[in-house]
């Protein structure tokens, strides 16, 4: 459950240091390279040279380094703290399964009155690995955050692996409208002002994916660019979209292979879409507060690993437990997790 709490921090962070830079002056002037470009690393091993400027007097510089693989997951993540404005890393991608490497520079200074050093701006560039690629088919993983990102697609029609799309640093258009085939999963996490999957170009998937993660898109009004999708073989994901009511565009779903989790989305009210899902391994419902129904999942008839709803304000817990007898389950079997939903149980 990473991003419950990333997102949190990260929404919390912004705030507060656009207030505080207001007043007290204390930023980062200028940041090299440019972190506006993905960085590509040409060789299996290979060092960058990160610096900033900024105060010197009184100011510590956090340096994080942050592996994350093609599904959206942290595999590690080094801090180191000193005075330095410069940093140098050597990424080896041979030894590390992970798509990009994060590389942020954090600006803390000391507040006067608690002495308490106080996150005051911050810069990320992000490394991934670069092989020639010949279009019009792409080998491997695809990551997006950059311009030169979306440079490096072109002519290409269809992905052998993953295609992680990640709060992108341009303005929204249709870049993926030329991709036809993605043969592991797509990553849809953190993209501002987007309100339709259509505006990234996404207007018919493959009928099977790996994986699918679509998260932190406060902006996001449907899925309906989803509706080819059948099965998913590894973990359904969806995370904290603010405006998202309903899961219509799942609707042809039926097969998911590890984990359905639907959590922290503030405007869900139902799950339509989700009808025809017969099999989860898991199923994780997780912190909507305006979730109203787990009735569209009357189709689900196996949940093979753990069954979990919790933190769901609005959410007659007799319909979760009616849900849990559906699939053969019940309240009181240890990998079943029913608490703090409504309080309506059929066992009071």
């Amino acid at each position: 459950m990473r991003r419950f709490t990333v997102y949190l921090y990260n929404g919390l962070f912004l705030w507060v240091s656009v207030f505080l830079l207001s007043g007290c002056g204390a930023s980062i002037k200028s940041a090299s390279p440019n972190s506006e470009m993905t960085l590509f690393a040409s060789s299996a091993v290979e060092e960058f040279t990160f610096a900033v400027t900024g105060p010197a007097e009184s100011a510590q510089y956090s340096w994080r380094v942050t592996g994350i693989d093609a599904s959206g997951i942290q595999l590690f993540t080094h801090v180191q703290q000193s005075d330095e404005q410069t940093f140098d890393y050597v990424v080896d991608f041979g030894a590390l399964e992970v798509l990009y490497i994060e590389i942020s520079c954090v600006l803390m200074t000391q507040d006067s009155t608690s002495n308490k050093w106080i996150e005051r701006d911050s810069v990320t560039w992000e490394i991934t690995s670069h092989t020639d690629q010949e279009a019009p088919h792409w080998v491997g993983d695809v990551f997006v955050r950059n311009m030169n990102d979306v440079v490096a697609l072109e002519g290409m029609t269809s992905i052998s692996g993953s295609v992680v799309v990640d709060d992108i640093s341009f303005e929204i258009f249709d870049f993926l409208s030329n991709i036809t085939e993605v043969g592991g999963g797509l990553v849809i996490e953190d993209v501002s002002g987007l309100k339709r999957l259509s505006e990234l170009g996404i207007n018919g998937i493959p009928a099977s994916l790996q994986y699918l993660s679509i998260a932190g898109n406060h902006d996001l009004t449907s899925l309906i660019e989803l509706r080819n999708l059948q099965s998913v073989e590894g973990t359904l994901l969806i995370l904290d979209n603010t405006l998202l009511e309903s899961l219509v565009g799942l609707d042809n779903v039926s097969f998911i292979g590890s984990n359905l989790s639907i959590g922290a989305n503030s405007g869900l009210l139902d799950l339509s879409g989700l009808e025809n899902v017969l099999t989860v391994g898991a199923l994780i419902i997780i912190g909507n507060p305006a979730l109203t129904s787990v009735s569209q999942l009357s189709a689900l008839n196996h949940v093979s690993e753990f069954f979990t709803v919790i933190y769901n304000d609005s959410l007659c817990t007799s319909d979760v437990e009616a849900l849990a007898g559906q699939v053969g389950l019940s309240s009181t079997d240890w990998d079943v997790w029913i608490e703090d939903n409504s309080s309506c149980s059929l066992f009071e």
